[in-house]
């Protein structure tokens, strides 16, 4: 995330805005071929679902997780209450082991989470304050407010199989240890890593309990038939209540294909258009983010739009891979047809039509051309804002919720299958993930809350009652935070707009198709073809027999 967020500043001091979704992520760099030109020998078909234009179709089918019948009264039941006993299931002395990928779900138990308590405040060996988090990607990792810490960077001598960069951290609730397994590592090594630290029953104290995954791979883990995550109505005991004001599309992608959701964020990244205030005076007559958004609600008008920002002398976006998100979030899923070929979505084929037409009109920048606007996400406006600082980009930039939902990133907590210590982990997750007043606290700390009731609600100022970001029942104990207030920044940087409605709205809107363990896969290979194809640097019937080819050799695998 920090290489992309430098990536963006830099681009956008260069030219007017430009876009995020280029590089690094499985997501980023995408595009797809129309059906016309698919080889007849190739087995590829269009999909079922028909689509006008290049507008993908709104009533795309969505499987909306349901859970059996009996799951909740089983959860509900007195009987099944009764032994989520907080105190009789951590007073045998186990160790709670919790593994994430950076420090923060670390620093928001330690900073909400009423009854945890540090061992110490030593910090780690790297000699940072505890609490101070650097940010430095060079493998020095910072103190914590959470206890003491032990690298295991050279040699983890608990769990001599995994020869991953981590550092330990201490903690306790209660009677029970609280380990925090801190892992260094990116991408597959981290789920390497993830794996051999779900499987490690050398010690029944090794066995990790509860681990952090990103939406990239939460599909994976969500997977009954990985046997990686327990349902968290039924086996955790939070009741279906819990969950009533959580985003639908984070409800199903926390869910297995057999609709029991297995995985549960607290917080999202829903994706946004970002516009440059003064080319949509220039273009529209008005920045205002209401007027701007009713002229951007759907494809069509957005096509209009980029029509009219030629005219003025403005590219729409940047690039062919800036808008990908916005319509891949709509796939289907069902990638085979009944026959064995590979069915190309119509999101895909609808992204891939009006990237063909912005390239032939001249809507994309390819240049030094001032870009009207780009698509993206929450998170990276908020690092966005907090690292531009007090210079020439604030009030530069609006936002509005642009013509579909969709996003980019989001972290997602899942409960191991083998996990014994469920009062405690029912406990941690409504401490945390389900009380409005911790969502609150962090939603003024930069954190999207997973809350239709907590988003699209107004900070108090800074010299309002309850302007301490300590917490419920820690406000004696508050510390200043690594992003205190960043909505003051963040509204600074947009020109005194407040973003968490339109995060709200944004987030609303998404509508995802079926989901699929493949697709971020599938996506990724589309994506890597027809960039190459959109670049000139491969012919368009090439990238769609490499595509083939590849999705076929990876279902054979699979079967």
């Amino acid at each position: 995330m920090k290489k992309r967020i430098t990536a963006i500043i830099a681009a956008v001091c260069a030219i007017a805005i430009v876009g995020c979704g280029t590089g690094g992520s499985s997501t980023d760099s995408h595009g797809g071929p129309d059906t016309d030109s698919f080889p007849a020998e190739s087995g590829i078909t269009e999909s079922d679902s028909d689509v006008s234009s290049s507008h993908v179709d709104d009533t795309v089918s969505q499987i909306v997780p349901i859970m059996p019948a009996d799951t909740e009264s089983v959860a509900a039941s007195e009987d099944f209450r009764s032994f989520l006993n907080w105190e009789e299931d951590t007073n045998d002395g186990k160790v709670y082991n919790i593994f994430c990928g950076d420090e923060e779900f670390m620093r928001i138990v330690a900073r909400y989470c009423n009854s945890y308590e540090p061992e110490s405040e030593t910090g780690n060996e790297s000699g940072n304050e505890p609490g101070n988090q650097s940010g430095d990607e060079s493998g020095d990792q910072p103190g914590s407010d959470s206890g003491d810490s032990e690298d295991t960077a050279s040699e983890n001598s608990e769990t001599p199989d995994r020869n991953f960069s981590e550092t330990i951290y201490h903690g306790r609730i209660g009677s029970a240890e609280i380990r925090w397994i801190i892992c260094h590592e990116v991408g597959e090594r981290y789920l390497t890593d993830l794996d051999l630290s779900l499987l490690d029953e050398s010690d029944p104290n090794n066995v990790t309990d509860l681990y952090i995954v990103d939406a990239l791979d939460v599909q994976k883990y969500a997977d009954p038939e990985y046997q990686a995550a327990m349902p968290l109505i039924r086996d955790a005991g939070l009741p279906a209540s819990d969950f009533s004001a959580q985003y639908a599309y984070t409800k199903l992608m926390g869910s297995g294909d057999d609709g029991v959701q297995r995985a549960v964020s607290y917080g999202i990244s829903p994706g946004v258009f970002m516009y440059d205030r003064q080319a949509a005076v220039d273009v529209l007559g008005s920045d205002d983010p209401a007027g701007v958004q009713a002229e951007l609600s759907d494809w069509e008008s957005f096509e209009a739009v980029a029509a009219k920002a030629g005219e003025k002398g403005y590219a729409m976006l940047s690039d062919w891979n800036n808008s990908f998100d916005a319509f891949a979030v709509s796939v289907s899923g069902d990638w085979l047809t009944e026959t064995g070929g590979v069915r190309i979505d119509s999101a895909l084929r609808a992204w891939t039509d009006q990237s063909e037409l912005f390239k032939e009109k001249g809507y994309f920048a390819e240049g030094e051309r001032p870009v009207f606007g780009t698509f993206i996400s929450a998170d990276e406006i908020m690092d966005l804002a907090l690292s531009a600082g007090e210079d020439d980009l604030a009030g530069k930039y609006g936002i509005c919720a642009g013509p579909a939902g969709w996003y980019r990133g989001g972290s997602f907590i899942m409960v191991n299958s083998l996990c014994d210590q469920r009062s405690l982990t029912k406990k941690l997750l409504e401490e945390i993930v389900f009380n409005r007043d911790v969502l609150r606290a962090l939603k003024e700390e930069g954190i999207i809350p997973n809350s239709k009731v907590v988003l699209p609600e107004k900070i108090a100022g800074p010299t309002d009652p309850g302007r301490d970001t300590g917490g419920p029942g820690k406000a004696e104990e508050a510390k200043p935070d690594v992003r205190p207030r960043a909505i003051e920044s963040v509204s600074a940087f947009l020109g005194g707009q407040d973003p968490y409605p339109v995060f709200a709205e944004a987030a609303d809107k998404v509508a995802l198709g079926n989901v699929s363990v493949f697709d971020k896969y599938l996506c990724d290979i589309y994506g890597r073809e027809f960039a190459a194809y959109f670049a000139g640097e491969k012919e368009k019937d090439a990238a769609i027999r490499v595509f083939y080819t590849e999705v076929s050799d990876l279902i054979s695998e699979e079967e």
